[in-house]
């Protein structure tokens, strides 16, 4: 409807509606374009003209047919559900009486909420909530919200199974869902609102799609990326307890080996956005996504957390996980084994999960800690010297926090590494870091950043055969840290077992793809190599642009104008190395010589004369 304004343009007249909405869209639909466009197509407008047809017998309205969706309004609950179960009744027939080419399975989902309709066009929550329930629906099945369940349990002869509050992609509050059992020998009992676990909702197979760069041993693995989860307290103050949770989460998945988990660097850049999960799922590299919600009230926490299958944005399960403050590190640990179990591998609880108050002060120190883990990239000395802060604050309340003890002395290392004018290199220094790193790791033996500590600490003084051990001993105890197979790298290019090395640092990259750092490593092993148009290609892509200059370690940029220098372009060396000059006119190439200790001594050698040749 529209009315003619004084300025003689039509304007819309907007209404808004309580209306059921169903949304329907096929399963598989993409594998089967991929097969066979115009076999689908077919199967699709014959699908179609049944499912239409019984939309128009329950006095239906359809709205949107983009593609292979068909979203349509009901003014009667009663009238969309039996529509619904109508319709998918005539395919289920139709599908055992066809070839295997031929079956079409739908997905659908039903909503009871507020719409805004303009003209033909139709806006609103209680439309997005419909095509979120579409997602949790088995193939052939029906997913209703729990405004429909209310309105029609006691109207119609099904059988439903509560699914537990799902907490919905940008939709504010959890939604109650319920499955509808309309045709099967084993009909799920009605079970109640408050019922906190639902049941594996999409058991299809999820294959990995593994990237250019992945190692045969991780294409392999099932693999997950934990998203941030929201912080639904309405307190900005608890953003940083959600955010220790997600991280732990994350730590306890990488203790097993027969998983790959994407490291938190990598997932949190999607912090604050809504990505399609499909998206994360390719951008990624994984299999299977984690999202959730934390809600803590006083001492009383609840987590909302779903499993997803990131190539049809389909779901595993949701679930609810409510209890304190006092058993917040059991909570993590189960959801954690749930996705260890759903993945079919094995996960071993650690025997020291703290309890009551003990657990409580961990944990305030834990997210203390990993706060100054955040701030301290990129490493430079203003970051470096805020997150010394942080975990300062953190031993102060638990003065067994080992993640505190592992970035202190790594900080303290980087600091030493960079050359700042107040760090000089000095061997009464190197054993305090060495003390720390070595107190973390008897605190937890598998973290992986003290190995790295270590590591280094041990380049530093020209013993790679002890740097080695150290890094394989690392590699032992978490495999699945992109710190320990980066640590494993850079002795690797120090010993000159460039392919190996190469093979450590793509590892690194699957496991923590958007972590600047690790891109670094890669053109330190490329320049080394001798591949400079490599080194530069990786530099560029990654990590390197005049807006990030001024942030990178001095060390950082000195490799990447030895690169442009050593491939013959030389005017784009000269005006990285005016920048360079500007930005950091304390460095000398003495400085640079001892940051570069990953290099073999003649490369590393080689590149301060090609530095020095050239002006710098």
């Amino acid at each position: 409807m529209s009315l003619r304004g004084s300025n003689g343009v039509f304007m819309a007249i907007t209404e808004r509606r309580l209306t059921a909405i169903l949304a329907a869209d096929v399963c598989d639909f993409s594998r089967m374009m991929g097969e066979n466009e115009d076999r689908t197509i077919k199967n699709l407008r014959t699908c179609r003209e049944l499912i239409e047809g019984s939309i128009t017998s329950h006095k239906g309205n359809i709205f949107n047919t983009a593609g292979d969706s068909i979203v349509a309004e009901f003014g009667s609950v009663v009238d969309a559900v039996n529509c619904a179960v109508s319709f998918q009744e005539t395919l289920r027939d139709r599908n055992s009486s066809v070839p295997e080419t031929a079956k079409m399975e739908f997905r659908v989902g039903i909503n009871l909420g507020d719409i805004i309709i303009e003209e033909d066009n139709r806006y609103g929550d209680g439309i997005n909530i419909a095509a979120r329930l579409e997602g949790l629906s088995e193939p052939g099945g029906i997913c209703i919200s729990g405004s429909v369940y209310s309105d029609i349990k006691s109207k119609l002869n099904l059988e439903f199974g509560a699914m537990g509050e799902q907490v919905l992609k940008n939709i504010a509050q959890p939604v109650s869902a319920y499955k509808i059992d309309f045709g099967g020998d084993d009909p799920t009992p009605i079970a109640s609102v408050g019922d906190l676990e639902s049941t594996p909702i999409e058991q299809a197979e999820s294959l990995p799609n593994p990237s250019a760069t992945a190692s045969s041993s991780q294409r392999d693995k099932p693999s997950i990326a934990v998203l941030p989860f929201d912080n639904m307290s309405n307190d900005p103050e608890q953003e940083y307890f959600t955010d220790g949770i997600t991280e732990d989460i994350i730590t306890d998945l990488s203790f097993i080996k027969d998983i790959r988990v994407i490291a938190r660097n990598s997932t949190f850049s999607y912090k604050g956005k809504s990505p399609d999960i499909r998206t994360v799922g390719k951008e990624l590299d994984v299999t299977h996504v984690l999202e959730g919600s934390v809600r803590k009230v006083g001492n009383n926490v609840r987590i909302n957390a779903q499993l997803i299958v990131a190539k049809d944005n389909s779901h595993r399960w949701a679930k609810r996980y409510d209890g304190s403050l006092e058993n917040i590190f059991e909570l993590q640990s189960e959801i954690a084994q749930n996705i260890a179990e759903d993945l079919n591998v094995e996960f071993s609880q650690s025997q020291n999960i703290s309890v009551g108050q003990d657990a409580i002060k961990k944990k305030e120190a834990y997210d203390i800690a990993r706060r100054g883990r955040q701030v301290s990239l990129p490493p430079n000395p203003k970051n470096i010297a805020a997150a010394r802060r942080f975990y300062l604050r953190a031993i102060e309340i638990d003065s067994d926090c080992a993640f505190a003890y592992a970035g202190l002395s790594h900080s303290e290392l980087q600091l030493v590494w960079h050359n700042q004018p107040d760090h000089d290199i000095k061997m009464e220094q190197f054993n305090d870091l060495l003390k720390q790193s070595q107190k973390a790791h008897a605190l937890d033996s598998k973290l992986g950043l003290p190995y790295m500590t270590q590591t280094l600490i041990h380049l530093f003084f020209d013993d790679p055969e002890k740097a080695f051990k150290t890094a394989e001993a690392g590699m032992n105890a978490s495999p699945n840290d992109p710190v320990t197979n980066l640590a494993r790298c850079m002795v690797l290019i120090r010993m000159e077992s460039f392919t190996e090395a190469k093979n450590s640092v793509m590892n690194a990259i699957e496991l923590d793809p958007l972590h600047y750092p690790n891109y670094y490593v890669l053109c330190l092993c490329c320049y080394a190599m001798g591949d400079f148009i490599e080194t530069i290609d990786t530099a560029n892509k990654n990590f390197f642009d005049e807006s990030t200059m001024a942030e990178m370690p001095p060390h950082d940029l000195a490799i990447v104008i030895g690169a442009y220098i050593k491939a013959g372009q030389t005017l784009r060396a000269k005006e990285i190395a005016a920048i360079f000059s500007r930005n950091f006119p304390e460095h000398n190439l003495k400085k640079i010589e001892s940051s570069l200790i990953l290099l073999p001594t003649h490369i590393r050698d080689g590149l301060i004369n090609e530095l020095k040749e050239f002006g710098l």
